[in-house]
This record gives C-alpha cells, structure tokens and sequence, in this order.
C-alpha cells in the first residue's frame, strides 16, 4: 500500500513540476482574485458592516491589487506541487463561500454560487487558452 502512495506522490510531484509557469501563475491569479475578496466579505462579516456597496468597492480595490502584483512561481518541484493543491481546493471551496457571505436568503446564494463556479470555470479556461 504504501508502495501506491509513494508512486502517486512521485508521479504528482513529477506532474507538478512540469506545469507551465503561465498556468501556474494564472491558477495562483484565479485563486487570489477569489481569496482576497472572501476574506474582505469575512471581516465584514464578522465587524457586521452589512453595506453592499462598500464591500463591492473593497473587493474591486483588492481585486486590482490582486491583478497588480507580480507572481513568480518556484523552481522547486515539491514547492509548485504543494501550491497547485492548495490553490485547487481553495478554487473548489471558496465560490461556495463568497454567496453565504454576502446574502442571506438562500435562493440568491445559489444564484450567485452557480455564478461564481460559471465564472471561475470561464476565466480558468480562458487563461489555459491564453497561457
């Protein structure tokens, strides 16, 4: 059994290592553009500051933060694998999270969720293209 987990690592690490630094890069971009935005609603959240309209400039803000940092990835192999996990379970939780954040009833957060893994899914495709 172990001998099958050592296998799967190696062939991940090796997997992982051979990502083009485009994707990589858009991947971490994608994730950030959804991650700094939860984390503004999150404060919002728990400070009760209930105003849309604010949190909507705020996420706009960090999103332009976001678009304007440069990202270099790591040559290390095991670096780039363990940052591809983690940016794809963030990618698979957080548009799940963003609608509980920001409405209440139920029917527009499945709305809004449905939207966002529309959305995540388009510009993820995109930068695969572009990249």
């Amino acid at each position: 059994m172990e001998d099958i987990f050592h296998r799967f690592y190696e062939w991940y690490i090796s997997w992982a290592g051979s990502v083009p630094d485009g994707r990589l890069i858009t991947i971490i971009r994608l994730t950030l553009l959804f991650a700094v935005p939860a984390a503004i609603y999150y404060w919002a959240f728990i400070s009760r500051h209930r105003e849309g309209f604010g949190r909507f400039v705020a996420s706009l803000l960090a999103d332009g933060l976001v678009l304007a940092i440069p990202i270099r990835v790591p040559y290390d192999v095991t670096a780039r694998a363990w940052i591809l996990t983690v940016c794809v379970l963030l990618l698979a939780y957080l548009p799940g999270v963003h609608p509980f954040l920001v409405y209440k009833e139920a029917g527009r957060q499945r709305r809004l969720r449905m939207g966002l893994y529309v959305l995540m899914g388009t510009l993820l495709l995109i930068g695969m293209l572009w990249s």
